[in-house]
């Protein structure tokens, strides 16, 4: 996303690159795994050792509901942390795997009749 400061807030290593910038977010959140695979501290449900909240739900949900709470922080000025974060999360991170998809080939066309569609995403 470009820099929207106006040109006299910017420094000249700052409008390289067409204005377009990293932005890291580092965080230390004191989350724990215990032997048998359960969660506790900051970031889980599970808040201390001895809490009973729910086993560990390492879904693909659960891994959306996390990667959308990272989106929204970025991107929302008005972003609630309760409401996103408050009740923690059963896993150590999200998975970003993106699903497999097939690599089609100019022999792999070939082979393919003409009034056939080809589809490739």
């Amino acid at each position: 996303m470009p820099d929207r400061r106006p040109e006299g807030q910017r420094r000249g290593d700052e409008t390289a690159f067409g204005g377009v910038r990293v932005s890291l977010t580092l965080r230390v959140v004191a989350t724990f795994q215990l032997p048998d695979g359960r969660l506790y501290g900051q970031g889980a449900r599970r808040k201390t050792v001895e809490d009973e909240a729910a086993s560990p739900a390492d879904s693909p949900e659960e891994g959306r509901r996390m990667a959308e709470a990272f989106r929204r922080e970025n991107v929302d000025p008005n972003f609630d942390w309760a409401t996103y974060y408050g009740q923690g999360f059963d896993l150590l991170a999200p998975s970003y795997a993106q699903p497999a998809r097939k690599v089609v080939t100019a022999e792999d066309l070939s082979r393919t009749p003409a009034s056939a569609e080809v589809s490739v995403s």
